[in-house]
């Protein structure tokens, strides 16, 4: 299956585990934002996600896709590292860095 074994796969799947984990930091930072205007308010969505189970089993969900997210992302980082060895950040140079040829940028055609 292309999304486990592809280099491309595995980003997709954190992308997407990712984009869950902000829906979820989204939907908790406006709950606790109802809690400054309504107690009241606050109070029915704690009384509502307690008291159903799918809430239980998305709790289980989000958690295992952190661990997804989590051991992809040290997959991905492994992979990279031995693509590219000990010059991770080395920058292929020119043969003349100093030199600019202005010569054909500049010329009448």
């Amino acid at each position: 299956m292309w999304l486990i074994n592809s280099s491309i796969g595995r980003k997709v799947v954190m992308s997407v585990t990712g984009i869950a984990l902000i829906l979820f930091l989204t939907f908790h930072c406006a709950m606790n934002l109802v809690a400054l205007f309504s107690e009241e308010g606050y109070n029915m969505i704690c009384e509502f996600l307690g008291a159903n189970w799918y809430a239980v089993v998305a709790t289980l969900g989000l958690a295992a896709l952190a661990v997804i997210h989590i051991v992809y992302a040290f997959i991905l980082t492994a992979q990279n590292r031995k693509a590219r060895g000990d010059n991770r950040y080395e920058v292929a140079t020119q043969v003349n860095p100093g030199i600019v040829e202005w010569s054909r940028y500049l010329s009448a055609d």
